[in-house]
């Protein structure tokens, strides 16, 4: 009875961080729109009001060349709206996309992507969440791996998507006081009924992440031995 209540408020939890993520993620677009892009727009409109009012053509280019501006911002605070939303990278594909995310963040480290050259079509939301963990796993290593002179990232996918993401830097803990980026990781991979396992030794780090390949989110559950997906694949750190 003690094991099923846990269950239960380890499910109720994963249910709760769902819905959060969702809201916050709401608000942030809101308030992107309402104090980012909707002024832009408003003040080209009132630009170009002026500029038909204009009495000089010399004001009216100016007036016309704000109001350009001012739109050329909008269009690029789009992009980026967009790009929160489905990574642009991702456009070539996922495996692509980690190799490029990697090298662009660890310019002075030997990058190995062990991967295959393609991968079968999997649903956005899990794409998007690996290129996330993984962005995350690589900045990790970049920001708090002193010394670190390799980083290798692995992917396979068949039943599952799994990830590695190792590092020869001194090892990083993820316990009750993980950083934002470590906890956000995590909770990427249980909104999808994952996981994220973080271990760390004096030789390296090691993230391991595995996602179902299934369309549709579910509560994450607790994993036991009997659910551990095997993974063939280099040794990591």
């Amino acid at each position: 009875m003690a094991e099923a209540y846990l269950l239960s408020l380890d499910v109720q939890g994963a249910r709760e961080r769902l819905v959060s993520a969702r809201e916050e993620e709401r608000v942030r677009l809101r308030n992107d729109l309402h104090d980012g892009l909707g002024p832009l727009l408003v003040g080209a409109r009132m630009q170009l009001a002026a500029a038909a009012r204009a009495g000089s053509d010399a004001r009216r280019a100016d007036l016309v060349a704000g109001a350009s501006a001012d739109l050329g911002t909008a269009s690029t605070t789009v992009r980026e709206l967009i790009d929160g939303l489905r990574p642009a990278a991702l456009d070539g594909g996922l495996v692509t996309a980690l190799e490029d995310a990697a090298h662009g963040l660890l310019p002075d480290c030997e990058v190995v992507l062990d991967a295959p050259a393609e991968l079968a079509p999997m649903p956005p939301a899990v794409e998007i969440a690996a290129y996330r963990i993984v962005t995350e796993a690589v900045t990790n290593v970049a920001r708090h791996a002193v010394g670190v002179t390799r980083c290798t990232v692995s992917v396979r996918a068949a039943q599952h998507l799994v990830l590695l993401v190792g590092d020869d830097g001194p090892g990083v803990q993820a316990g009750p006081g993980a950083g934002v980026g470590l906890v956000s990781m995590r909770a990427r991979a249980e909104e999808l009924g994952g996981s994220c396992e973080i271990s760390g030794t004096p030789e390296g780090t090691t993230v391991r992440v595995v996602l179902p390949l299934s369309a549709s989110p579910r509560a994450a559950q607790p994993r036991t031995s009997r659910d551990v997906v095997p993974v063939d694949g280099p040794t990591i750190g």
